[in-house]
C-alpha cells in the first residue's frame, strides 16, 4: 500500500476516525430543528456591502464563532486526506457522521461521530473496521465495540481537530489583501455577497447580507469545501451518551489484536 491510501490507511489506524464514501445517514440524535416563530418581516439588511473586503470577512469569521447552531456539509482538508462530514452543531457539541474520500472501494466505510461536553466519541461501521484493519482482527474490534460509542482522546489527528468550530473559524484567517468583493448572489433564497480571491492561499466565500453575516458556503484553496444551513435553529442538546454504551479505544483495540494472535 502506498501513496493516498497508505497515508489513509496510517491516518485511521493510529486514530480510528476517518471514514468511507457516504452511506445513509445514521440517526442524528440532535433531531430535527424546530422552526422559528415566523418573523414580522424578512431581515433587515445587515450592511457589509459598505466595509471592505478584509471588514466583511472579519465580520463573517465574527458570526461564525458566535452562531448557536448550524447544520454542516462539506470537506475539510487534513495532510493528504480530505474528508467530509455532515453534523448538526449546537454551541461547541457536534453529532452526525464522517468519511475520507470518495475511492470507490471506501464507499461503505462510514462513522458517527459525536463530541458532547468537550468528549469525542466515534461509532465505526464494521465495513470501517473490515477495510482498515491493519494488525488487529476486525471481528473482534467489531464484537467488542457493537452498539457502544467509542470514547477518543482529543489529538491532532482525532475529528474535533478537523470539523470543531475552531477549525471551521480558522478558515477565515486569510492574508491581508487576497480576497475582494464581489457581485451580489443568493444562497437559496438569502442574499449574499460574493467574496472570491485569486491569491493561493486566500479563499472564496458567500457572505449573508441580511441578519447576522453568516458565512453560508465557502472554499479554500488548500480544499476545504463548505456549506452552512439551520443557522441559529433550536435544536435539541447534543449530550453525552449513557455510561452503558460507551467503551473506549485501549478496551476495543485489545480485543482487537488479541483476535489476531
Amino acid at each position: 500500500m502506498t501513496g493516498f491510501r497508505a497515508s489513509v490507511a496510517g491516518l485511521a489506524a493510529v486514530s480510528l476516525l476517518f471514514t468511507g464514501c457516504r452511506t445513509a445517514d445514521p440517526v442524528d440524535p440532535a433531531g430535527p430543528a424546530t422552526a422559528a416563530a415566523p418573523a414580522s418581516a424578512a431581515p433587515a439588511p445587515n450592511g457589509i456591502e459598505a466595509l471592505t473586503a478584509e471588514q466583511i470577512m472579519d465580520r463573517a469569521r465574527q458570526a461564525l464563532a458566535d452562531a448557536p447552531s448550524f447544520r454542516f456539509s462539506g470537506y475539510q482538508m487534513h495532510g493528504e486526506a480530505r474528508p467530509f462530514a455532515e453534523f448538526t452543531a449546537v454551541g461547541d457539541d457536534l453529532v452526525g457522521m464522517m468519511r475520507l474520500a470518495s475511492e470507490p472501494d471506501l464507499k461503505n466505510v462510514t462513522m458517527e461521530i459525536l463530541l458532547a461536553g468537550g468528549v469525542q466519541y466515534i461509532k465505526p461501521s464494521e465495513d470501517y473496521w473490515r477495510t482498515l484493519a491493519d494488525g488487529y482482527d476486525p471481528e473482534a474490534a467489531i464484537a467488542a465495540s457493537r452498539d457502544k460509542w467509542i470514547r477518543v482522546p482529543a489529538s491532532a489527528r482525532t475529528f474535533g481537530a478537523i470539523f470543531a468550530r475552531d477549525r471551521l473559524v480558522a478558515d477565515f484567517d486569510v492574508p491581508a489583501g487576497t480576497v475582494a468583493k464581489g457581485a451580489p448572489s443568493e444562497v437559496d433564497g438569502v442574499p449574499v455577497l460574493t467574496m472570491g480571491s485569486a491569491e493561493i492561499g486566500g479563499m472564496n466565500a458567500r457572505v449573508a447580507t441580511t441578519g447576522e453575516p453568516y458565512p453560508l458556503r465557502w472554499d479554500t484553496w488548500a480544499g476545504d469545501d463548505v456549506e452552512l444551513t439551520g443557522i441559529g435553529a433550536t435544536y435539541p442538546p447534543i449530550e453525552k451518551p449513557a455510561a452503558d454504551r460507551v467503551t473506549d479505544m485501549l478496551t476495543v483495540m485489545r480485543s482487537a489484536r488479541a483476535g489476531k494472535a
